[in-house]
């Protein structure tokens, strides 16, 4: 019989713990991320300086940025008031505010730009902190590529090529060594690093968007690298999120996203942060198109970089989901195995990555 948290009577998960030992993730809504003029015109001058002379040094916390937003800008680090604390009533399907609360995410009320660039920084940090707390089999340089990444978008929102590389401990293992069981803070921090390299994402789309409209094509190249670097990221975030054994995965994680500890239907599909990227990703279609023209290797690279996220997220279901398993999602009707599904979400996205020929290069560059 599943144990009861004292004074309220929910069934308390195997993960219960391990989640609330992690730190929440401040982050806007995504929707709310404003584009790059905005960013500057809500930001302080003053911060944003403060910040490009942080994103050239190595430390991950930029402290007197961090500072710096506080004093300028106090409500920008405020949160929707019990957010995170709110009642899962398991006996309805799970929603976008279970699945922010599931991985402890809290969204600001106000000042956006202020916050995206607040929830930037934290990120970052929330990357140093978990290679800090558990061992990891990746190779210390694509995760140094990670926090380049965030790093990287931090100085292009802020108006700085100075970016240098963080400082970060690393300790590396072989998966499948016996090591202390840090799967859940693995699990929930992971999440909280791909929402915000999701942001990320947003943020630096509509950058590039802007950059084709007004033609612009140093920017238009700027942002397009920027966006390989972070869809590479991205990769490596899905990687780091599920770098544990496959059975930790099986005896706590997966029931502890479901009845009778949560509600039914969990799923990555229900993150606001992914939903805002793809909507965004769909609108970029004339700007696509216009990047192919202009500079097609840059285009082709973009695909290759957005197919390898979907490989890295399907190599992780893979080791954790037997082949003929359906995701949470899918499991009251079966309607196709988890990786058929990954598959099938992959062949949508890539669409916008065509060639005028209907040849996806992005697919045929990963495989």
């Amino acid at each position: 019989m599943a144990a009861r948290r004292a004074g309220t009577g929910r069934a308390v998960s195997p993960l219960d713990a391990a989640r609330r030992a992690v730190q929440p993730a401040d982050m806007p809504m995504p929707e709310d991320i404003p584009d790059r003029p905005q960013f500057w015109a809500d930001v302080a001058a003053a911060v944003r300086a403060e910040c490009a002379e942080e994103a050239g040094h190595g430390q991950p916390d930029f402290h007197r940025t961090m500072a710096a937003i506080k004093a300028s800008l106090p409500a920008a680090r405020g949160v929707e008031a019990g957010r995170i604390h709110f009642m899962i009533d398991t006996g309805q399907a799970c929603d976008i505010d279970s699945h922010d609360h599931f991985f402890r995410i809290r969204r600001s009320a106000t000042n956006a730009a202020a916050a995206f660039l607040s929830s930037q920084i934290q990120t970052l940090h929330i990357l140093a902190t978990e290679l800090k707390s558990a061992p990891t089999s990746l190779a210390p340089e694509r995760l140094q590529g990670l926090a380049g990444a965030l790093r990287g978008t931090i100085a292009f929102a802020v108006g700085s090529n100075a970016v240098g590389p963080t400082a970060l401990t690393v300790r590396t293992y072989a998966l499948g060594q016996n090591e202390a069981d840090c799967s859940g803070g693995r699990w929930v921090r992971g999440h909280q690093i791909f929402a915000g390299l999701c942001q990320s994402l947003v943020f630096v789309f509509k950058a590039l968007k802007r950059a084709e409209v007004d033609g612009d094509g140093e920017t238009a190249r700027q942002t397009g690298e920027l966006v390989c670097v972070l869809l590479t990221a991205s990769a490596t975030a899905l990687e780091l999120t599920g770098d544990f054994p496959a059975a930790r995965y099986n005896a706590s994680i997966r029931v502890s996203m479901d009845a009778p500890y949560f509600p039914t239907g969990f799923s990555g599909v229900l993150s606001r942060d992914h939903r805002e990227l793809v909507s965004r990703m769909k609108m970029m279609r004339p700007a696509i198109e216009s990047l192919q023209r202009r500079d097609p290797d840059l285009h082709a690279r973009i695909g290759a970089s957005l197919s390898a996220v979907y490989a890295s997220h399907k190599h992780v279901c893979a080791r954790f989901v037997a082949p003929e398993a359906t995701s949470l999602l899918m499991a009251a009707t079966a309607e196709r195995p988890a990786t058929e599904q990954i598959d099938r979400f992959r062949k949508m996205r890539l669409r916008a990555w065509e060639t005028e020929k209907g040849d996806v290069q992005s697919a045929n560059a990963a495989e």
